[in-house]
């Protein structure tokens, strides 16, 4: 199978339940400590009825949950290795994620655009992270750089 066979399909990750402990941690670390992601009383007067983590870090997560899918072990079986990810593009903050929340993602293979050096290619992946009611959370393309073995 070539890479371009991967185009036009899609995979989806394992699910991941956010804790109260995992949500503490990430939003201490990034200080991301606004009145929507730490106090609990203040979030019960608004929409979302509780605390939602902040949309840098539902981000984060959707790049490492949607290692699970396979990409990487695909394309090192054709003959190519996952050098960088270069760019993230068109990303869209859809919806919250709570804690409890079973976060997903969902990868579609979109294109591969052309470098500058032939056995280089950048694979577009459109990724969209989902909660366990199947709510888009986040949608984005990520764009990253393999090089064929040669």
């Amino acid at each position: 199978m070539e890479p371009e066979a991967l185009i036009g399909t899609s995979t989806m990750s394992w699910g991941r339940t956010i804790s109260e402990a995992e949500f503490t941690l990430l939003t201490d670390l990034t200080w991301l400590v606004a009145a929507l992601h730490t106090d609990e009383e203040y979030m019960k007067a608004t929409p979302f009825g509780t605390r939602i983590l902040a949309a840098p870090l539902v981000l984060a997560l959707t790049l490492g949950l949607a290692v699970s899918t396979g990409v990487r072990q695909k394309m090192l079986s054709l003959d190519w290795t996952l050098k960088a990810i270069v760019g993230l593009e068109n990303v869209r903050f859809l919806g919250p994620l709570k804690i409890g929340d079973t976060l997903t993602v969902e990868t579609k293979f979109k294109e591969w655009r052309a470098t500058s050096k032939e056995h280089r290619r950048i694979l577009v992946m459109q990724q969209t992270g989902r909660n366990q009611n199947g709510q888009d959370l986040i949608d984005y393309q990520q764009l990253v750089l393999f090089e064929k073995h040669q």
